[in-house]
């Protein structure tokens, strides 16, 4: 899946509208961004364009902005009440309690397994994890929660009661992927409808500000987000439980559904 902005003109006004879609070359078509991403990220960023020749896809800027050398997630930015954002495990202990409520019913599901895996795709901090232990499920004497995220300072506030990976595990997932707020933090190619489709690059503008160049783009060169895809592919587990902004995904067993 890939964000994609369509110019639509009505009378006078340009509105713009957003979808998902997919699509990977090249004119110049400049617009300045009006907002750095992140101030601390902007020299590796900065680097990032004069390797690549001139300009990067908008997909390697924003994993830049996010997880690269001083990106957001790399230089203390976080959730919570005194953090940048606020998720719902943030909120209060009964988003974690009914989180919990469910594993137990997957769990009695499975046959009580003496073996229970929880993957959190994306656990921050490890707050939703906090949580989870704190309401004490009837599966906790069989649980092995295992926390994935990619950002080191934010793995380095993990609780010991958990298995800290930056990466997916390599193995069957016997259990459950947890996955909250995760999907709008996955890097994702953008890609802009004026008439013809093109892709949003980000080079460096006479000013030295990030601008953004518009590419044109093969429209038959369509697919699945990269990101997305490798994180589909690798949750290979008995149910995942994924929800995002105004969304719950209950997938049950993942491969079924044909994603």
């Amino acid at each position: 899946m890939f964000l994609v902005r369509l110019r639509l003109h009505s009378a006078s006004l340009v509105l713009p509208h957003w979808c998902l879609v997919y699509c990977p070359e090249l004119q110049h078509t400049s617009e300045t961004l009006l907002v750095s991403p992140v101030p601390s990220a902007a020299e590796s960023i900065t680097a990032a364009i004069a390797a690549a020749g001139g300009a990067i896809s908008f997909e390697q800027y924003m994993g830049l902005a996010l997880y690269g050398e001083g990106g957001f997630y790399q230089d203390g930015g976080k959730a919570g009440r005194r953090g940048d954002f606020i998720t719902s495990p943030e909120v209060g202990p009964l988003f974690a309690a009914v989180i919990a409520r469910y594993l137990d019913d997957c769990w009695n599901e499975l046959g009580c397994p003496s073996s229970f895996d929880v993957v959190e795709v994306g656990a921050g901090p490890g707050t939703l994890a906090r949580g989870i232990f704190d309401a004490q499920p009837k599966c906790m004497s069989a649980l092995k929660y295992v926390a994935v995220e990619i950002s080191e300072a934010q793995r380095a506030l993990h609780p010991d009661f958990v298995e800290s990976m930056a990466d997916f595990p390599d193995r069957e997932i016997n259990g459950v992927v947890l996955a909250n707020e995760l999907l709008d933090n996955l890097p994702f190619k953008l890609f802009v409808y004026d008439g013809t489709w093109k892709e949003a690059f980000v080079a460096l503008g006479d000013d030295g500000k990030f601008v953004e160049v518009l590419r044109h783009v093969d429209e038959h060169s369509r697919g699945s987000s990269p990101n997305c895809a490798t994180w589909v592919a690798s949750a290979n587990s008995n149910c995942c439980f994924a929800v995002d902004a105004q969304c719950v995904a209950k997938v049950k067993p993942w491969k079924s559904a044909g994603l």
